[in-house]
């Protein structure tokens, strides 16, 4: 099992929108798994830097990945 290291956190919405593509569920799916909101989604996977993505919900991102 992966480990929980807040130094490999990586808020780039390119690499999100890559993991966010492996998982191959709709932002608004995706939103469901991870309890959040669809509009916080589209948040992280934005360009402007407004809202990043959590450490935590990287995390839940790459390890729903690496079971795709």
């Amino acid at each position: 099992m992966p480990k929980f290291n807040r130094s490999q956190h990586n808020p780039s919405p390119e690499y999100i929108r890559g993991l966010v593509a492996r998982i191959g569920l709709s932002q608004r799916l995706l939103a469901e798994e991870l309890g959040v909101t669809s509009r916080i989604v589209r948040y992280w996977l934005n360009d402007d830097g407004r809202i990043q993505i959590p450490y935590v919900y990287q995390f839940a991102l790459e390890n729903l990945a690496k079971g795709k």
